[in-house]
Order: C-alpha cells, then sequence, then structure tokens
C-alpha cells in the first residue's frame, strides 16, 4: 500500500457524527459502519494509535462504531495478538471489555497461531 492510504483511513475514523438522540440514523449507521471498515484496516496495517479509543465506551452515548470494530476485527483476519497486547496495556475498562469481545470473534486457536 502506498503511503497516503494509512492516513486517508485514519481521516475516515476521525470524522465526528452528530447524535442527537439514540433513533437509528442511516447516515450516522452508513458513517458507523465506514469508520469500523477503516479502523479495522488500520489495524492491520499496524497503525493503530488513531483506533485504540474507538473501543472506548462513546461519551455521545452511540456505540455503533465501537460494535461494528469489535465484529469486523476477525472478519478482516487482524493480529488477535494485536488485542491482546492493547487488553494488557488498556486502563478503561469499556475498552478492556470491547476488547474482550472483539477476541472473542476469533476462532479458537493457540495464541501463537493463526488460523
Amino acid at each position: 500500500m502506498d503511503g497516503l492510504t494509512a492516513p486517508a483511513l485514519a481521516a475516515v475514523v476521525g470524522v465526528a457524527a452528530v447524535v442527537t438522540d439514540l433513533d437509528p440514523d442511516p447516515a450516522i449507521d452508513a458513517l458507523a459502519k465506514r469508520q469500523a471498515n477503516a479502523a479495522a484496516v488500520l489495524v492491520m496495517l499496524g497503525e493503530t494509535e488513531s483506533v485504540w479509543p474507538l473501543f472506548q465506551f462513546p461519551a455521545h452515548g452511540d456505540p455503533s462504531l465501537r460494535s461494528y470494530l469489535v465484529h469486523r476485527l476477525a472478519a478482516i483476519g487482524a493480529d488477535p495478538l494485536a488485542l491482546i497486547g492493547r487488553f494488557r496495556a488498556e486502563a478503561d475498562i469499556s475498552a478492556k471489555r470491547a476488547l474482550l469481545l472483539a477476541l472473542g470473534e476469533f476462532p479458537a486457536v493457540p495464541v501463537g497461531e493463526k488460523a
């Protein structure tokens, strides 16, 4: 991948959605899906700095992006060892919970092996 890919994906992840209530808005949901896909690819590229905060429960109360990210990582073949490493370093309990949920999406294989 060229040197522009990771910054472009990080820009997608950084777009702020305005959530006014918890009623599903198709545009906000589509943005959350796009951001989750971009964030998952960033994890695969090892560009995780902008991704780790997404595992925290959001202050605006809509966890859609976090939920899509949790379910997307295993599906695209992200490295579970990166998630395990972050789980060990993470201080935020809501982020730790989301990381555990994400790890639960991976097939059961001994640590160090890829499915």
